[in-house]
């Protein structure tokens, strides 16, 4: 896609990157994971998240289609935020694995059904990622309007957002 893009500099194409997006409508592999009961954690490792509410992804979007530029976009949420609060917000119970011990538990609890990841999802645990929106912020005027508080909130299967 990016070598697309480069290729083609007559041609307006916008790629968002957006954070783990939350919402009432948003179902993923991210929102399937920390509504799990129990939900399995890295022992000792407490990752910091980046998470993104649906109304913020959807602003991003109007705002790149006015601005009819090209460019990649990351779209962070409000501010990171470690997996062990957002737990507590969901009021979850965390499942502490030894890093050894999580690919294998991983796959055995994906094929028993159990749980939505498998063994390749660990590393999305082990290895976080936070976003800059600088870019976003500076060339399309992106910035998340929806709380830390409330896009955590937002997390939580079912959870309906509180209008402004």
């Amino acid at each position: 896609m990016q070598a697309w893009l480069y290729r083609r500099p007559e041609t307006t194409t916008v790629l968002l990157r957006p954070a783990h997006i939350v919402g009432a409508h948003v179902s993923s592999p991210f929102v399937e994971y920390v509504n799990a009961s129990p939900v399995p954690t890295l022992l000792g490792f407490d990752p910091m998240l980046d998470l993104v509410h649906e109304d913020d992804v959807v602003n991003a979007i109007v705002l790149a289609l006015e601005a009819r530029q090209s460019g990649i976009y990351n779209l962070p949420g409000p501010g990171a935020v470690p997996l062990s609060t957002v737990l507590r917000a969901l009021e979850r119970t965390p499942l502490p694995i030894p890093h050894v011990l999580a690919p294998g538990a991983a796959w055995l609890l994906n094929k028993a059904g159990i749980f939505p990841f498998d063994s390749a999802h660990v590393d999305f645990l082990r290895y976080p990622l936070v976003l800059s929106g600088e870019r976003a912020k500076d060339e399309l005027g992106y910035l998340p309007r929806v709380s830390l508080e409330e896009t955590v909130r937002a997390a939580k299967r079912g959870a309906t957002r509180t209008p402004a």
